[in-house]
């Protein structure tokens, strides 16, 4: 049985392609600047030299590069 209003998943606990819906976050400019430090002081956490940390790097820069 669904819960009405969820996304129903592929059964790993991912949404099928085309069903996921973005969301504009606006934040203001402080916002920006603390969300963009704290995400930078989390990368220095990261062992790179992992490649089961490669995805989640990847994330994290494209996430650096829309609020640089």
């Amino acid at each position: 049985m669904l819960r009405q209003g969820r996304v129903r998943t592929n059964g790993n606990g991912h949404a099928p392609r085309g069903t996921r819906r973005g969301r504009t976050i606006v934040l203001s400019e402080d916002e920006r600047a603390l969300v963009l430090a704290a995400c930078e002081r989390y990368r220095q956490l990261l062992p790179v030299y992992l490649a089961s940390s490669q995805p989640e790097l990847q994330l994290l820069r494209t996430v650096l590069r829309k609020l640089s």
